[in-house]
């Protein structure tokens, strides 16, 4: 076996393979409905005994264990498609555990990959948690089917791309391993999927074996992109593979697979420009988030799977991006709304046959509750003196020449730090001394000047050994109870930040009060991530809190052990925040989930918090056909200000709606006076009012008629 392949032979006589039965059903014509959505409200470290009841995996995995290998349980067919009237069923071993939606994604997938004429490829855009990787695995397992069975009418019913046994799953790095325990655990005994080839090590022979014995070979972004000859430059390589495998790669699959698609959203990146060289237009791209900053990553996702569908990007943009976004904003005009919607329904319609989107609503009924806080927070006296020192440095003068919009995130970055503890802040601007010590006089005197006052403003307390306090910061102070009450309810909490420095200080308060945690960032090895998490899903397992690296942690990784989770910082991008909230709650979650996100009143936060209502919002609007009444403001754009003094407010929930939290919550606000408001995410999840009337939707209509019946 060649250096660096791992192998599973799954791969049966096809004699095993074209007997298995195929019932036949009533056809069908469009996916069953979605369910309707519902309608979107310091105490002792004493542990009480933790419950957490079996989750939804291991029920399965138990199932499993008790069945007695090649046994069938009988379970009604699942249809998957009836091309010609062939009859296409799902294999008994994965329709036994289907859920309805992922049902409808599987017949969606069948239609755009196998049925439709154009012969493109299509979108899964199902949010985290709701089995996509097990869809693909799914369709996998069905193609592979008809292409060995016995009847030459559904070996027939593929088109000629799909009749080669070659697959290639690409997705990132930390994403291999579940990959591999996915395809084990989805296949049925009587598998015909093949081999399945992982890439460890850039060696051109697995490649090479995967192309003569087929398959399905997993290969992370990265590696691909070294193989095409698309590394970032500047970045150490590994040597360069030959211009054969390369050719292997983008010649050789009949279908590609890519998990977390939302990495190709910028057309511009080495990746996205390796992934349009693929020969096959057979492709689909699975993500929970396809649309993060703006319209034109929905634009470049749609392209890589049907090229040239939406036009270039410049025709994209002037169609649907900017009259979409123009009326989105709550200061928008009555006529940009309305034409924000009539260009929302018209995308619509034209992207159904290629995207199939569907939210945490749709298993609602299977769910425990999930209850999301915004809690808006003052910065303590000695941090407002300190973040006002940082403003004035940035806006002032010279510095304000010297700072491009490069240096307007730098000094976002440091505020951030402030905003979360000052500890962190002095760390990282003493570490910045040192870095520039050997620069000239004349460029770094200013930084020094505003660096020792900075410094200067946490002297005192850095002399009494007092630096570390958690009452230095009233978000680190909130977590520490947060974290303290969850554990006497026997709770697990997942506390997630961008940045290492603030997880830093987190382990060492967490230490300060004696709760055993675990901590995965972009160091840690895939092994120990999977050993870690597996630890803490354990009901006998006594860490109480895992720390994670938001960028690092927040996909691939089912941590249903937790059912608190704290978003301690937040970024421009909402959809990581989102990401990382699905960690935990996901199918296989059995217990109400809290959700504590914190923001900075009065500072730059303010700021980036509209904006990532904006963009949520819209992500709602374009992905889930979900309507909210906006909440952002398009007159909010300055980022460098001194702190402003923010009004308490009263709590601003939906009584009745979702559980309050009394048994963590409600007790630390009961003590504390410092939080300045509390409210719940649905209110940024309300529905509009706003919506076209019947002229307007026939106009919509014909746009779309026009738009897809070309001479």
């Amino acid at each position: 076996m060649p250096l660096g392949l791992e192998m599973i032979d799954w791969e049966l006589p096809l004699a095993l393979v074209s007997k298995a039965p195929t019932s036949p059903v009533a056809h069908i014509d469009k996916p069953a409905p979605i369910p309707p959505k519902r309608d979107p409200e310091i105490p002792s470290c004493r542990k009480r005994k933790r419950s957490v009841p079996e989750s939804q995996d291991e029920q399965y995995h138990r199932a499993d264990d008790l069945r007695r290998p090649g046994e069938r349980v009988d379970s009604k067919p699942a249809q998957i498609g009836r091309p010609g009237g062939v009859v296409v069923n799902l294999d008994p071993h994965i329709a036994e555990r289907v859920k309805p939606h992922q049902l409808e994604g599987i017949q969606f997938m069948w239609r755009a990959i196998v049925e439709d004429p154009s012969g493109q490829g299509c979108i899964l855009a199902h949010t985290m948690g709701l089995g996509k990787t097990m869809q693909a695995i799914a369709l996998l397992v069905t193609i592979a089917q008809c292409r060995r069975s016995g009847d030459p009418r559904t070996r027939g019913c593929l088109p000629e791309p799909l009749q080669t046994d070659r697959t290639l799953i690409l997705c990132p790095a930390a994403l291999l391993e579940n990959w591999a325990d996915e395809l084990q655990m989805w296949s049925p005994s009587t598998s015909p999927l093949g081999g399945i080839h992982k890439l460890t090590k850039t060696d051109e022979g697995v490649i090479e074996t995967w192309v003569e014995c087929g398959g399905i070979l997993l290969l992370s972004y990265d590696r691909f992109k070294r193989i095409i000859g698309e590394d970032e430059p500047g970045l150490k390589t590994q040597p360069t593979a030959s211009a054969k495998v390369a050719m292997h790669l983008l010649e050789g699959p009949g279908l590609v697979v890519a998990d977390e698609a939302h990495a190709v959203k910028d057309p511009n990146t080495h990746l996205a420009r390796a992934m349009k060289k693929f020969k096959t237009s057979r492709r689909i791209a699975l993500t929970g988030s396809p649309l993060n900053n703006h319209l034109e990553e929905y634009h470049t996702m749609v392209d890589w799977v049907a090229p040239g569908y939406l036009g270039n990007t410049k025709q994209f943009r002037a169609k649907y991006a900017t009259p979409i976004q123009n009326g989105l904003y709550v200061d928008s005009g009555q006529k940009a709304k309305m034409q924000s919607l009539k260009k929302l329904r018209v995308l619509e319609r034209y992207l159904d046959p290629k995207i199939h989107g569907a939210d945490i609503s749709v298993v609602a009924n299977e769910m425990p509750s999930k209850t999301e806080f915004f809690l808006t927070i003052p910065l303590t006296e000695l941090q407002k003196e300190a973040y006002n020192i940082c403003v004035d440095f940035a806006l002032g003068g010279a510095a304000h020449e010297r700072s491009g919009r490069t240096n307007l995130w730098e000094w976002v970055n440091v505020l951030q730090l402030l905003c979360n503890h000052p500890s962190c802040c002095v760390d990282k601007l003493r570490a910045r001394g040192r870095e520039r010590r050997g620069d000239p006089v004349s460029a770094t005197a200013g930084l020094d000047e505003m660096r020792r006052k900075v410094v200067e403003v946490f002297q005192a307390v850095d002399a009494a050994g007092e630096l570390q306090s958690a009452e230095l910061s009233y978000r680190t102070a909130l977590v520490r109870d947060i974290v303290q009450a969850a554990r006497n309810e026997g709770d697990k909490t997942l506390i997630f930040s961008h940045n290492l420095p603030s997880l830093d200080y987190l382990g060492h308060m967490l230490s300060e009060i004696g709760c055993e945690y675990f901590r995965l960032d972009g160091q840690t090895e895939v092994p120990s991530r999977q050993s870690m998490v597996k630890t803490f899903n354990r009901r006998d397992d006594d860490h109480d809190v895992f720390l994670i690296s938001t960028r690092a942690g927040a996909l691939g990784l089912n941590i249903q052990g937790a059912n608190r989770i704290i978003i301690f910082d937040f970024s421009f991008n909402p959809s990581w925040e989102d990401q990382a909230i699905g960690r935990a709650y996901r199918l296989g979650q059995t217990k109400p989930v809290f959700v504590y996100r914190f923001r900075a009143g009065g500072t730059f936060e303010d700021v980036m918090f509209n904006q990532a209502i904006f963009k949520t919002q819209m992500s709602q609007r374009v992905v889930h056909q979900k309507y909210p009444v906006p909440h952002a403001s398009r007159d909010v754009s300055r980022w460098l200000f001194p702190v402003r003094e923010v009004d308490k407010r009263p709590f601003r929930g939906h009584p009745g709606k979702g559980e309050k939290d009394s048994a963590v919550l409600e007790g630390i606000l009961g003590r504390v006076d410092y939080v300045q408001n509390v409210e719940l995410t649905e209110i940024y999840q309300r529905p509009d009012d706003e919506r076209l009337n019947e002229e307007e939707i026939r106009d919509a209509e014909a746009e779309v008629v026009a738009f897809t019946v070309k001479p």
